[in-house]
């Protein structure tokens, strides 16, 4: 069974002001909303909806379990900072988004590991988790998840 996924790339801007200035309101307005966020669950929610996505697909999408997921949601488990790095790749969110969620379960770790999330989630965050996963695994570190099948984009 093949699933979609939204590739949101950041359009080039430099020669489109008005497409700039419509780019910089949308991000602003995710910025304000996910820095309204107290938990990790408010934040899926944040997201899902600004996506018109489901949890289902946030589960594809990063090979984290509908329980694990829903655990967020009533706060019974505080997700790893690598869950939310996937859930935040997942989403494909530059680092002024991604850095909001983070900071609700902790900060980067301080080695080079974490240097490494620093890098991944700075300059590739339009990868898939997979793709995030293998990035990792060839440096010689663990993945953020256990995904190991593709999403595909039908459209």
């Amino acid at each position: 069974m093949k699933f979609k996924t939204r590739l949101l790339q950041e359009p080039n801007l430099s020669k489109n002001k008005e497409l700039k200035d419509k780019y910089d309101e949308a991000s602003k307005y995710l910025k304000q909303r996910l820095g309204g966020c107290l938990t990790i669950g408010e934040c899926i929610d944040v997201l899902l909806e600004e996506r018109k996505e489901s949890q289902n697909w946030l589960s594809l999408a990063t090979g984290i379990d509908k329980n694990t997921l829903n655990s967020y949601y009533k706060e019974t488990t505080k997700p790893s900072i690598q869950k939310v790095m996937a859930i935040a790749i997942a989403f494909h969110l530059p680092p002024e988004h991604s850095n909001i969620m983070i900071k609700l379960v902790g900060d980067y770790p301080n080695n080079v590991e974490g240097s490494w999330y620093i890098y991944l989630m700075t300059t590739k965050y339009h990868l898939t988790v997979i793709r995030a996963n293998k990035f990792l695994e060839d440096l010689g570190y663990k993945p953020l998840t256990n995904l190991k099948t593709e999403i595909v984009n039908n459209g």
